[in-house]
């Protein structure tokens, strides 16, 4: 229709203050992030991710990379494998 305009849409992709949203894989060791997404294969996997405290807008740091990853949330720390890592979605501070 004329005069019609699409309304801007808005992904949880969306670049924010000029940093790309990474997984949490590739995140590197020190560096704190909030959790923009969890992308799991089966609902199962993302309870139990969230579960853990893997919530959308929860700042994390990565405390370790190898022989797992760890993270830490607050006080916590959590070790996640690379599959589990690599569903979360983060924006770096």
């Amino acid at each position: 229709m004329p005069g019609t305009q699409d309304a801007p849409q808005h992904h949880a992709d969306a670049t924010v203050g000029g940093v790309e949203p990474v997984t949490l894989d590739a995140l590197p060791k020190g560096v704190a992030a909030r959790i923009v997404e969890v992308r799991t294969r089966s609902a199962h996997e993302r309870s139990k991710l969230m579960a853990l405290g893997l919530t959308p807008h929860t700042v994390i740091t990565v405390n370790q990379r190898f022989p797992s990853i760890v993270v830490e949330i607050g006080f916590t720390q959590i070790a996640l494998d690379i599959a589990s890592a690599s569903a979360v979605l983060v924006q770096p501070d």
